[in-house]
């Protein structure tokens, strides 16, 4: 082979190294940006690895170019489908949207070197047009959080107030329905509606808060309970340092009253819930909003949940 051609198979050979040494090396916790960020640079990667690698081989092999790309493309999915299979024995969670993200990637680098020196206007730029086509519904979801992430940080301190749709995928939903409802907003248009059904926990968990209320001395939410009679609210916190143990995050039952109400928590309050350390509020993970076991269907209104 030309020097030209082993220069181009040795440089994409070890890009293929130094991309699965990315993907199987240990992470530390992570933001959900982030693990977004991450999400994102899949499909790309995949491309450039499927590209290269047609690149290296077409000089040896440039009567047979389509067969050669198939082989390509399939040896580079086989790579991105073990690599994630593997993920798991190394203390990293494996992901088929992860997966997904390889093959799509990979196709779309091959259907752009093919469309390379065609002569076929069609091939040209249908080809090409497809291969980004596939790269945007790769990369679609990752930017959607990293847009999210994004107003997240804008509104701070302000945590939840259900403008839009996104905001949703915030949240993890147990036991119950949650809807956004123009009824009972106490800030912008838009509240939470929460419709606890029967059951152990139901409630809602807020999975993806931003992380650090360190410069803040209180959290406060607005509440609206529907129907009539009490209900009891219980308000966990969690930092990334939580142990599994109920003594080792904050804890708090509210009992809710009919209409609206303001909830706020110190949060020297939070800090000191855990009994043999403090919990760490510039390293929040989650908090939930839950009930134990209600026999009734209830439901109840959440807005404008802020840090002050």
């Amino acid at each position: 082979m030309k020097r030209k051609t082993w220069l181009t198979l040795l440089g994409a050979l070890a890009y293929a190294c130094l991309l699965v040494y990315l993907l199987l090396m240990p992470l530390q916790a992570q933001t959900r940006g982030l693990r977004a960020f991450y999400d994102l640079l899949h499909a790309p990667c995949f491309a450039i690895l499927a590209l290269a690698g047609c690149l290296a081989v077409e000089q040896r092999f440039s009567q047979h170019r389509g067969r050669v790309t198939l082989g390509v493309w399939l040896a580079i999915i086989s790579l991105g489908l073990t690599i994630e299979w593997f993920q798991d024995s190394i203390g990293r969670s494996a992901s088929w949207v992860d997966a997904v993200s390889n093959v799509l990637g990979a196709s779309a680098g091959c259907l752009a070197y093919l469309s390379h020196g065609s002569r076929n206007p069609r091939t040209r730029f249908g080809l090409p047009l497809l291969a980004i086509t596939l790269l945007f519904a790769a990369v679609a979801e990752p930017l959607q959080v990293l847009s999210d992430v994004a107003v997240q940080m804008a509104e701070m301190p302000l945590l939840a107030s259900f403008e839009y749709d996104g905001e949703l995928s915030r949240w993890l939903v147990r036991e119950s329905r949650c809807r956004r409802v123009p009824q009972h907003a106490t800030a912008g248009q838009w509240a939470l509606q929460v419709q606890l059904k029967p059951g152990k926990y139901p409630g809602v968990i807020f999975q993806h808060p931003p992380r650090d209320w360190s410069g803040y001395s209180a959290l406060a939410m607005d509440i609206t309970l529907a129907g009539p009679g009490p209900l009891r609210l219980v308000i966990k916190v969690q930092d990334i340092g939580h142990d599994g143990e109920t003594d080792d995050r904050f804890h708090r039952r509210v009992l809710l009253k009919p209409g609206r109400q303001t909830i706020r928590i110190p949060l020297d309050e939070i800090r000191q819930a855990p009994h043999t350390r403090q919990l760490d509020v510039s390293q929040i993970r989650l908090l939930q909003l839950m009930t134990i076991r209600p026999q009734t269907p209830r439901s109840y209104f959440l807005d404008n949940m802020r840090l002050e």
